[in-house]
């Protein structure tokens, strides 16, 4: 599975993603708003080879994208930019994430990434609803999922933490026509 926006491609995980996806997983800017918190390197690393290992092997529980860039000013074709992926989480529910290379932030990819991950899962998909959760003081990504359309419903508890709870529908999402699946 392939997806193209505007600027980005959403591609299969590839061995040459290792390096930054491991770099990424051991950035503690990065990573201080995740759930399970830092890496070390050697922990991340080894996640990187394990999710690359996975999706070669054909594993993916809905999608596990590369973010890579395709048409964005100031990076190079093809560059790993970050990670979005759509996962069971249980009780038949579907969760949408993210998280992207430090250095990319701040340039609506999140919002891009996202919004295309959204729109995939609702309407190609025919997933009847995607959730999202984000650290309740993570005020940038809880604007993210605003701005592709999903609603807060509220904090929860997720692994120890307080996390805004988000959700969008198929009915409340209209198709998008900037996303082209390939």
């Amino acid at each position: 599975m392939s997806l193209t926006t505007a600027r980005l491609l959403l591609r299969p995980l590839q061995a040459s993603d290792h390096d930054p996806l491991a770099a990424m997983q051991a950035d503690v800017r990065v990573t201080s708003w995740l759930g399970s918190g830092p890496r070390s390197p050697a922990r991340a690393a080894a996640e990187a080879q394990c999710w690359i290992a996975g999706f070669a092997a054909g594993f993916a529980d809905v999608a596990l994208c590369a973010v890579a860039a395709r048409d964005a000013e100031g990076w190079p074709a093809d560059a790993f930019l970050g990670l979005a992926f759509l996962g069971s989480v249980g009780g038949g529910e579907v969760q949408l994430g993210y998280r992207f290379r430090h250095a990319a932030w701040g340039q609506g990819f999140a919002s891009e990434a996202a919004g295309a991950l959204l729109q995939h899962g609702l309407h190609r998909l025919a997933l009847p609803r995607i959730v999202a959760f984000t650290r309740r003081d993570n005020h940038a990504s809880a604007a993210v999922l605003r701005k592709i359309g999903m609603r807060e419903r509220g904090i929860r508890m997720i692994d120890g933490y307080h996390a805004r709870d988000f959700l969008a529908e198929a009915a409340g999402v209209p198709p998008g026509l900037r996303t082209v699946c390939r």
